[in-house]
């Protein structure tokens, strides 16, 4: 499953060296660099250097989310039902707050999800 996560990401980088049309904002640097390594004629190097950064940067992620994960499950674990209670009354007000426009309808959306 990870190889296929590492795999499936930089693909949609194809479009971005060859049109310069970035799939995300974030890709927008890689779309200017390997944009300018495909009309060199670099495009592998460029394609190389994506998958091998991306690959090392989800790992040490991973790494670092293994190396914490017991710390914070010490401390999830300390919370009571009122506190479970503030933070999904929190999250529901956050979404509210995030829908564009109209903040009722987003309150309302955000409960009822």
């Amino acid at each position: 499953m990870l190889a296929a996560t590492q795999l499936v990401e930089p693909m949609g980088e194809h479009l971005c060296y060859g049109a310069q049309h970035p799939r995300y904002p974030a890709s927008a640097p890689t779309a200017i660099e390997g944009y300018q390594l495909t009309k060199k004629g670099e495009a592998e190097v460029a394609l190389g250097v994506n998958v091998f950064t991306s690959f090392m940067g989800n790992n040490m992620g991973l790494i670092m989310l293994l190396a914490t994960m017991p710390f914070f499950v010490k401390i999830s674990m300390m919370f009571g039902p009122w506190e479970m209670f503030w933070f999904g009354a929190f999250g529901v007000f956050i979404a509210a707050n995030l829908s564009e426009g109209d903040t009722i309808k987003g309150l309302i959306g955000a409960a009822v999800g």
